[in-house]
């Protein structure tokens, strides 16, 4: 038997997508349950304005997981790609 971890974990979107981040989400969502996780919790945080640039862009959508995963050593989904 896993023993059951919890993460957190914030994924910065480019911020053109936010009329279409359904798919992303959808993604992150199916790849986390893949690996035998479960999302507890959600937010989207909005657009903000990044520190510095990140590959010439100034700001980006930030969404906030909370998630319960097993062992990530033996889980068949450690990245998400």
């Amino acid at each position: 038997m896993w023993k059951t971890y919890d993460y957190e974990l914030t994924i910065l979107y480019k911020s053109e997508l936010i009329d279409d981040l359904q798919p992303a989400l959808d993604r992150v969502k199916k790849t986390v349950e893949d690996a035998g996780g479960k999302i507890v919790f959600e937010e989207n945080e909005g657009i903000k304005r990044l520190a510095y640039a990140i590959n010439k862009r100034e700001e980006a959508i930030y969404y906030f997981y909370n998630m319960q995963l097993g062992d990530l050593a033996n889980s068949k989904a450690a990245t998400i790609s």
